[in-house]
């Protein structure tokens, strides 16, 4: 993404960058921003997304210098002052009941089986899960804390904090925590098989010989499940979206399905999964009636012998 911006505005003094040339810039890479193919030989488009990152990564830098003097004109992006292109709202992939019951059932006889069921059931990310200690997790009560990530880099893996920065807790369905419990037991017979060998780092899910699993390679794994049980254009991720979606459908409130997924900001949960509340909005209409039945009883006129006649329509003059 870095190396993308340079190609555009490498070139350009810092201090004689104006918002017309940042926002020439942009539309270059929105139109031709990728990498040259047969096909598009000044290069492939960008997606807005990609586009959006850029622009927020040239803001920052431009806020810097600013920051520390090096700037010695207007911030040139300041107030939005260059525009960035819009985002097409996209209804996130969700697998409803009947889809995770048979996701479950197939899954039931593989080791992804506890990850997939945890997914699900709290809506954490990847990352959140595979990063997950026994530590973390209090069996008797029930409360999950999620506190840190693995992430896969060039470098390898890493454990960092989570997205939002913020530790939180959660409470486990009773049905994921026996799926885990058992799940526990199967893990002390993978450290007795490997001895010595066995790396342990407490983790709740781990490769048999107790080493990280790959996020990536985890992730594809589970893609190959549900395409093998005829779920497809979904995939881990979607466990997530299923998971909130389920609730917010159900009536939990928008900000307790927000502290689950760890938004920072409900309204970050109402702007991705609004679909998921078409019944409710519904079911306003009918609670509005209901707590005013008796004022729009009041309101009715009252019935007299020539109701039900139509009226006479006079027209001119008598």
């Amino acid at each position: 993404m870095g190396s993308t911006t340079i190609r555009q505005l490498g070139d350009a003094c810092l201090n004689e960058m104006t918002t017309a040339k940042i926002q020439e810039a942009i539309h270059r890479l929105k139109d031709h921003g990728g990498r040259p193919t047969e096909a598009e030989p000044l290069g492939r488009p960008l997606a807005p997304k990609t586009v959006r990152h850029i622009g927020t990564l040239l803001y920052t830098v431009l806020s810097d210098a600013d920051r520390l003097g090096v700037l010695q004109i207007p911030h040139p992006m300041a107030n939005r002052r260059v525009l960035l292109p819009k985002l097409a709202k996209r209804r996130p992939a969700v697998l409803d009941e009947t889809k995770l019951q048979t996701l479950f059932d197939h899954a039931r006889d593989t080791r992804l089986y506890p990850f997939i069921v945890l997914a699900a059931a709290t809506g954490c990310r990847r990352g959140e899960l595979l990063a997950l200690e026994w530590t973390d997790l209090d069996l008797e009560t029930g409360l999950l804390s999620i506190s840190k990530s693995l992430e896969q880099t060039r470098r390898g893996l890493r454990v960092k904090g989570t997205k939002s920065e913020e530790p939180r807790q959660l409470g486990v369905p009773e049905w994921a925590l026996d799926v885990l419990k058992e799940h526990r037991r199967e893990q002390e017979r993978d450290r007795c098989l490997f001895g010595a060998d066995y790396v342990n780092q407490h983790l709740i899910f781990c490769q048999p010989n107790g080493r990280y699993y790959s996020p990536d390679r985890l992730g594809a794994r589970v893609v190959e499940l549900m395409r093998k049980v005829g779920l497809h254009g979904v995939s881990l991720h979607s466990l997530r979206h299923s998971h909130a979606s389920i609730l917010l459908s159900k009536g939990v409130p928008a900000a307790v399905v927000s502290e689950r997924l760890g938004h920072a900001d409900q309204n970050i949960t109402l702007s991705i999964y609004s679909h998921a509340l078409p019944a409710d909005s519904r079911a306003a209409a009918k609670i509005w009636n209901d707590s005013m039945a008796q004022v729009a009883a009041n309101s009715r006129p009252a019935a007299s012998s020539t109701e039900g006649q139509r009226p006479i329509l006079r027209t001119g003059t008598d």
